[in-house]
């Protein structure tokens, strides 16, 4: 999941961070966000019944999907509503380490 999620992040990232406003692809960007919102609720429904991607601690599953979920919550698309995955992005992000090395600037 987390690689298809990547694919569809790649789209918005070089879009809304690397490509200038003028050259921008805004329906092609909104298309793939459909896309990414899709894949992370089934993410959200999953973290419905865990704590964290492989159950009730942190895991090596966590750090990949994280990544991606930080940086597709520090662009600038729509982002659903989806509670569990907001819950779990906090319980990471209150984390001395996932500040320091994962929430960083887009660039």
């Amino acid at each position: 999941m987390a690689e298809a999620v990547a694919l569809e992040e790649s789209v918005i990232f070089r879009n809304l961070v690397r490509t200038p406003e003028s050259e921008r692809d805004m329906p092609g960007v909104k298309k793939e966000n459909e896309t990414a919102a899709k894949l992370w609720t089934l993410l959200d429904n999953h973290l419905a019944q865990h704590l964290f991607v492989c159950g009730a601690n942190l895991g090596v599953g966590d750090i990949p999907i994280g990544c991606a979920v930080s940086r597709w919550y520090n662009m600038d698309v729509e982002h659903p509503d989806l509670k569990n995955l907001a819950a779990w992005y906090g319980r990471l992000s209150a984390r001395d380490a996932y500040q320091t090395h994962v929430i960083l600037p887009l660039t």
